[in-house]
């Protein structure tokens, strides 16, 4: 994934998620950053434009992307623009 914005967000399906969630190394060091192998992510993005669609989430991609962890207090912290949908 990109550097992380918080005008652009990546949804991913559950089953997804926690097959990336198993196959991450079962612990780190604090600060560590783990990249999972590619995962069909959608991503949107936040229109900004001065038109009458700004504020609203545009689909942007559909594509396969790896999805950066980050090891903090005990656990594998997912980045904060990471949506993970159920269905």
């Amino acid at each position: 994934m990109t550097t992380p914005s918080q005008q652009i967000e990546h949804i991913v399906l559950q089953a997804d998620y926690d097959t990336v969630l198993a196959s991450l190394p079962p612990t780190g060091t604090d600060g560590q950053q783990v990249a999972s192998s590619p995962v069909m992510t959608r991503e949107y993005r936040l229109n900004t434009s001065d038109t009458i669609n700004a504020g609203k989430w545009i689909m942007w991609s559909v594509s396969p992307k790896p999805i950066v962890f980050t090891w903090q207090n005990g656990a594998w912290q997912p980045p904060a623009t990471l949506v993970v949908r159920r269905s």
